[in-house]
This record gives structure tokens, sequence and C-alpha cells, in this order.
């Protein structure tokens, strides 16, 4: 069996729970499942939230939104990077609401349906991504009430520094011109169901009763966005990776190991082989600069991380071919140790784990 992502679907509802402590009475969490589920398995967890009570999913991606509905999702599916002009006329064909931020794609869609397309205006409050500015939004009303076949559904921002210690004042900058923003649309008469603006710092930080809506990413799946939020919920990760022994031998001093000749034995040493390589999302980065777990013991990973394997020094520890490396587990810990390693956030770490790597979900 190779690599294996064990996803535990039962801290994922855990994590729910947690986070829905956090929310005031007239909040509804819209559950970010974008890239894959943060790698968990689109389908998979979008149907095991959906079962557990959440009504609301925001993906990235029209073909995300697809799939969803293929395999049978009932719930509101929120596109959020948007769509391009050669997608307009597949989209008004797919019952999603889309996020819009320039006035090009909203008259494709209007000219385009048949019947009424929701929509989610975005809103730049400093992210400097997607949305309208505010200056724009006059114009945005105005050209609403000009069209036939669209529909508001909500209206959102995106926080750039909610989970940045020292970054409060922006933070709360950008909360005053959402507020503003929305003010000036409902001023030229656009009628707006939901508003939202906290993803999982935001909830944790500076959630505020006006707007009924919150998103729900990274917190979702067991993580906090920043170390400082750890006293602030409990929450479980869903994660564990593993990877089997293939291949041990014992060689003597000065044997290379590996691409390069990158480490050479300094001791009769015990090497096992794992079926995991950097095509698996096991970056090379790590190559000589980690430490997997073997039946309860650390053992370095040695030598050049390949694209399907990688080597690691079990001296001293009892292992036989078939037994599993565990390269992070449910705490986090060695998955945060791996993000400071290669200079990164753990969002980019789970979501960038192969696709031959075996899902596995347990309840």
């Amino acid at each position: 069996m190779p690599a294996r992502l064990t996803i535990n679907l039962s801290n994922l509802k855990h994590n729910i729970e947690s986070m829905k402590t956090k929310l005031h009475s007239n909040q509804e969490i819209l559950a970010m499942v974008k890239a894959d589920a943060y790698g968990s398995g689109l389908v998979e967890t979008t149907k095991y939230l959906e079962e557990n009570g959440i009504r609301n999913f925001g993906v990235a991606y029209l073909k995300e939104a697809k799939k969803l509905r293929a395999a049978g999702v009932k719930g509101k599916i929120v596109v959020f990077s948007g769509i391009l002009p050669y997608e307009v006329e597949e989209a008004v064909n797919v019952d999603a609401v889309y996020s819009v931020s320039n006035l090009e794609i909203l008259k494709d869609l209007d000219k385009k349906a048949t019947s009424k397309v929701k929509i989610e205006i975005a809103i730049d409050t400093g992210m400097t991504r997607l949305g309208f500015a505010k200056e724009e939004l006059v114009e945005l009303a105005s050209t609403l009430k000009t069209l036939n076949n669209v529909e508001v559904d909500g209206v959102y921002t995106h926080f750039s520094s909610a989970d940045v210690e020292g970054k409060e004042s922006f933070t709360k900058t950008q909360m005053k011109l959402f507020e503003e923003c929305i003010n000036i649309l409902e001023n030229e008469g656009i009628v707006i169901p939901n508003k939202h603006m906290d993803n999982s710092a935001g909830i944790m930080k500076y959630n505020l009763d006006k707007y009924n809506v919150v998103r729900l990413g990274i917190s979702l799946y067991g993580y906090y966005p920043d170390s400082m939020f750890k006293s602030s919920v409990n929450l479980k990760g869903i994660f564990k990776l593993t990877a089997p022994i293939c291949n041990i031998r014992t060689v003597g001093t000065g044997h290379n190991v590996s691409y390069g000749g990158t480490y050479t034995t300094d001791k009769e040493t015990k090497i096992a082989v794992l079926q995991i390589g950097y095509a698996d999302g096991f970056v090379r980065s790590l190559s000589n600069n980690f430490k997997v777990l073997v039946n309860g013991m650390e053992a370095p990973i040695i030598g050049r991380i390949c694209m399907d394997t990688c080597m690691i020094d079990v001296t001293g520890i009892d292992v036989k071919l078939g037994d599993e490396a565990i390269i992070f587990d449910y705490d986090g810990v060695k998955l945060e140790e791996i993000a400071n390693l290669t200079n990164t956030i753990h969002y980019e770490i789970i979501t960038t784990i192969g696709k031959r790597v075996d899902r596995e979900y347990i309840r």
C-alpha cells in the first residue's frame, strides 16, 4: 500500500461544534471546501458536512461546483474566484452562486441567463485581489437595477491580515470600509440578504453579529490560522499522513545515499526506504532536515527525497517491511514543523498532498 492520508471525520465534526461556540445566534456557517476540501477530498468531505447540518459551501472554481452537483450535494455553493468569460454560458446552467468583481462578467451573466442567476458582490477593502472598490459601487448599483436575470444573494470582503499580530488597525480599517460599502449599496436600493467578512481568524477575533454568514476555512480542518489562536478554541486536526517501508538494508561507513551524494554514512547504518516522495507532496527541501516517526521513535531523512521514495535512518529501531512511518499526525505538531522548515504555512502542506496518496476516511 502506498502512502496514505487518513482523514478523521469525527474530528471534523468536533471542529464544527467548537467553532459554533464563537458564532452569534443569527449566523450560519459557509464551509470552505475549495482545493479539494483542503486536501481531504471535495466530494467525500462536503457530503459529510452536509449530513451534519452544513448548508453552505465555498469553492474556488466552476468545475468544483459542477463536481459537487454531480455528486448530489444539495446545499448552496458559492464560487469565490469568479468565472471567466468563456465559462459564463455554462455557468448560468449550473446551480451555483457566483462571486462577481467586475461589470463585464455581471452583464454577461445577465445576457446569457434564461432564469435568475445569483451572485455575491465581492468588495475589495484592502486585499487587492478580487472585488469592487468603494468608488465603483454607485455604478455597480446602477447597473444591477437594469438587469433582469441577476439576483444579489450576498456581499462579502476578505481580510488580509486578521491572523497577524500587530495588524489589528488595518483589519479594523477593512471592517469600517466594508460597512461603508454596504451602506452605499443599500442606500442605492440594493437588497442584500447575506453579508460576510469573517474567515477563521476573523471568527475567533472580530466576529460581529451584524453579519449573518461566516466562512469557515482552515479551522474546519483542525488547524489554527496562527498559534496565537490556540487558546481561543479547541480544534482537532483531521489529517494523518503515513508511508510504508518498502525496503530495508544495512550498509557500512562511507556509503552515499540518494541523488547527489548529499549524505554519507559515518557508521554502520540501517536504512529503510519509504514509499513517499516529492511527487506526493513530501517536498524535497526536507531532505536531510526532518525526522519521521517509526514505531514510536524518530528516524531522520537521509539523502535527498526522491520523486517516489525517500530514505530514513532506522539504526537501533525494530522495523520490518510494511511498517508505517508517520509523517505527521492529528496533533499537527509535525505538520507545523514541516511548514516551519520549508518556510511556508500548513495550508500549503495539506493542500499539495499528491493525488496518488490513498485517502482513507474514519468516523
